[in-house]
């Protein structure tokens, strides 16, 4: 845990950026794949960074969807979808529970995110969507909900 911290603080020297992820011990994996979030625009591309946008086959005027793409950062790919699994079995988000010392924004944040994230799970559940197919979906926010935190 020193080491990613070491690593963190140097990739990430900012104290408003360390104070917003210093608490996550999970998001230090992404913090030092990706490195600098800064070089993605907006959450879309890192979405597309990490290879979980929809493929798209076409041709004329036809075109179908097929499953997420798979390029990019496999390694963090991976870790946001477990990530989804675990958090598909977790209970509601509890602002009471969140680490001491933890700016209000960023509690605030992961609030929203959580409801985001239950409200569009429960919606493809309805649709009769298979269960990876759900989790691929919620990774897909999850790493939005991450570009978000980060760049704040």
């Amino acid at each position: 845990m020193g080491e990613a911290s070491r690593i963190v603080a140097t990739v990430c020297p900012s104290p408003s950026y360390d104070s917003s992820v210093g608490f996550l011990s999970w998001i230090r994996v992404p913090l030092i794949e990706v490195g600098d979030f800064e070089r993605f625009p907006n959450a879309k591309a890192f979405q597309s960074y990490l290879g979980l946008n929809v493929s798209e086959r076409s041709s004329g005027e036809t075109s179908a969807k097929g499953g997420i793409t798979l390029t990019g950062n496999a390694l963090v790919r991976k870790l946001l979808v477990e990530a989804a699994w675990t958090y598909m079995r977790s209970r509601a988000f509890r602002s009471d529970c969140a680490a001491e010392g933890v700016p209000a924004h960023v509690v605030e944040h992961a609030r929203k995110g959580c409801l985001r994230l239950k409200k569009r799970a429960r919606h493809l559940q309805r649709r009769g969507k298979k269960g990876c197919v759900v989790n691929v979906a919620v990774a897909r926010e999850l790493a939005g909900w991450v570009w978000a935190l980060a760049t704040m």
